[in-house]
């Protein structure tokens, strides 16, 4: 409602942001990003500490289409929205601003037939007993 008072199309309004240089960011449009980036920030965090408590990750990359200046306020905004979940028992990771930009994503999907092929057998700590393959 905000952005499209502001007479911008919400369905495209962050490659709307990625296409602007930072000098041309209206207080409008970042006080609307602020609000957006609020909401964002905490279900991330939540969503980060969700995964560590599964897997210790050692870092996050917060990567995508937003400008480098926003993607390294995202980042900070998530940062200190982790700090506010209990944590406890678990490895805080290492929040870092990705550099690929808007690629970020076809690049990520791009690696999954390399990992598919030649990461290491996951499914093998899931086998039971009967699957197990024998050890000659």
């Amino acid at each position: 409602e905000a952005l499209q008072s502001m007479g911008q199309n919400p369905d495209n309004a962050l490659q709307q942001l990625a296409d602007l240089p930072d000098s041309d960011l209206s207080l409008a449009i970042l006080d609307t990003f602020q609000h957006w980036q609020n909401q964002a920030a905490a279900c991330l965090a939540y969503a980060i500490s969700s995964a560590v408590s599964v897997i210790d990750f050692e870092g996050v990359v917060l990567d995508g289409i937003l400008p480098p200046s926003l993607m390294r306020q995202m980042t900070s905004a998530v940062e200190r929205e982790l700090d506010k979940i209990d944590t406890e028992g678990l490895i805080k990771p290492r929040l870092l601003a990705g550099q690929v930009g808007g690629e970020a994503r076809a690049l990520g999907g791009a690696l999954l037939p390399f990992y598919a092929n030649f990461a290491p057998d996951r499914d093998v700590l899931l086998r039971t007993e009967r699957e197990a393959v024998p050890i000659m």
